[in-house]
């Protein structure tokens, strides 16, 4: 009888991605100003009605400050979050503005 997978660390059950599923294990663009500036546009069209113009939150939670950072802000930003209005924004944000708009809101 085959063994039921993995749990994830936050408890979901399936078999967990290699940490290798993303190119980068941490933001590649964490304090560098230009990048962030660049995906300001993104946030506006993306984020901004749940999280605010500033990322201080609204219908959304708060992401200044935000205790998820690195993969676990990539993976609820292109998996989105189930059980709240968080969707999933893989196939419309790639990897890379998903960390600038980490960058973004770091600045």
């Amino acid at each position: 009888m085959p063994h039921p997978p993995a749990p994830f660390p936050d408890g979901r059950g399936g078999v967990p991605q290699p940490a290798s599923a993303n190119q980068y294990e941490t933001n590649p663009f964490s304090g560098d100003p230009e990048p962030a500036e660049e995906v300001r546009v993104l946030y506006n069209e993306t984020c901004v009605i749940c999280h605010g113009p500033n990322g201080a939150g609204g219908r959304g939670p708060n992401l200044t400050g935000f205790p998820l950072a690195g993969v676990g802000f990539l993976r609820v930003v292109l998996e989105g979050r189930s059980g709240t209005q968080m969707p999933a924004w893989k196939g419309k944000v790639s990897e890379e503005e998903a960390w600038k708009e980490m960058a973004y809101l770091e600045r």
